[in-house]
């Protein structure tokens, strides 16, 4: 475990100070080269992993069953596509776990262009998804395209693109098409006592909305309706809350200042309104254990929040005094995820001890 908690630091640490380097550089070919390190700082641990993720048997199951069947009917086409072309090219499963990693971490490179703020969002990413992308490969995919596809939306606000790059992610994983709410959303004129007040009633009454959801026609007619006679559709063991509590301030936090500080036009209420979603799937997740797949399509959006809030922002002592807050809350769960998480407990991430292909040979 001690390596396994070395090397995840290695690759906070590493993979933000690269990412940082590229900042100070003037020169286009010294960007580029620290880029590229801070890409391969995350990419080669993901990519030369054993058995690290809860769901890595799982997703070698399918390939075995598309190697023997031929059929991609039970995953989403892109994930099947990927699979197929590994077996074509006799390629053993392993390469499904490079080549999806690959995809994870160019896209998040690419959303960093559009974000333009390399450092923290590498960081947060890291933080934040970095261990997740272990475990949920498809997933994983699907959410850092929606990042992408947010970051672009942020800056341009080109809704074809957004929608095109969202089915893009919704062919690795159906979820991602729950990022469509964005559109109407993003325009909405919430403020920030109408928002908070929303997000009241939604803590009252989350358990009954939660269990409304789960027996609803709309989500038994997809592939998780099955879920809710099985333990996911079970209530969420919250534990000491500490952790739910770390992971739900600091977007709390900023989304309240984004609602006070900032003035009202198109980037006020698109990330106000981001936030709101993110912490009332949130509250839907911390009732019932399945609807968490629901507020992991929205991973993301600290990222986002928390970048175009430094961004904006004109107060720098309150810019720094909110992110050295938020950097530490993720932190100490980035440090817990490592420690909790481990793959003898058969749930969770499953992502320590952290294992490569190596300790085969």
């Amino acid at each position: 475990m001690i390596f396994t908690f070395i090397l995840y630091n290695f690759i906070l640490i590493f993979g933000t100070l690269f990412a940082y380097m590229s900042t100070l550089i003037k020169e286009i070919r010294g960007k580029k080269l620290f880029v590229i390190l801070s890409f391969l700082t995350l990419f080669v641990p993901a990519a030369l992993r054993y058995g690290v993720g809860t769901d890595y048997l799982g997703y070698e199951s399918i390939f075995n069953e598309i190697l023997y069947t031929g059929s991609i009917e039970k995953t989403e086409p892109f994930y099947g596509l990927l699979n197929q072309l590994v077996i074509f090219f006799n390629g053993s499963f392993h390469w499904v776990i490079v080549l999806s990693s690959f995809l994870t971490f160019v896209f998040v490179y690419k959303g960093v262009v559009h974000s333009k703020q390399i450092f923290l969002t590498v960081l947060l990413f890291v933080l934040l998804l970095y261990l997740y992308a272990f475990s949920t490969v498809r997933q994983s995919v699907a959410i850092v395209i929606s990042m992408f596809a947010t970051f672009r939306l942020f800056n341009d606000d080109k809704a074809l693109k957004f929608v095109f790059c969202i089915l893009l992610g919704a062919m690795f994983h159906y979820s991602a098409l729950l990022m469509l709410l964005v559109l109407p959303f993003r325009k909405l004129k919430i403020n920030l006592l109408f928002g908070l007040g929303i997000l009241v009633v939604f803590f009252f009454l989350g358990k009954f909305l939660s269990t409304s959801m789960l027996n609803s026609p709309l989500l038994e007619a997809t592939k998780y309706g099955g879920y809710a006679s099985n333990k996911f559709g079970e209530e969420t063991e919250i534990g000491s809350g500490l952790g739910v509590f770390l992971n739900i301030l600091p977007v709390l936090i900023v989304m309240t200042l984004v609602g006070w500080r900032f003035e009202d036009g198109r980037e006020k209420f698109f990330l106000f309104n981001l936030g709101l979603i993110y912490l009332l799937t949130k509250i839907l997740a911390l009732n019932i254990h399945i609807l968490g797949r629901i507020n992991e399509v929205f991973g993301f959006v600290p990222i986002i929040l928390i970048v175009y809030f430094v961004q904006i922002e004109t107060s720098l002592r309150l810019k720094r005094i909110t992110l050295f807050f938020c950097i530490f809350c993720y932190l100490i769960l980035f440090e817990k995820d490592i420690a909790v998480n481990t793959i003898d407990i058969g749930g969770g991430l499953g992502i320590s001890p952290y294992v490569s292909i190596f300790s085969l040979i």
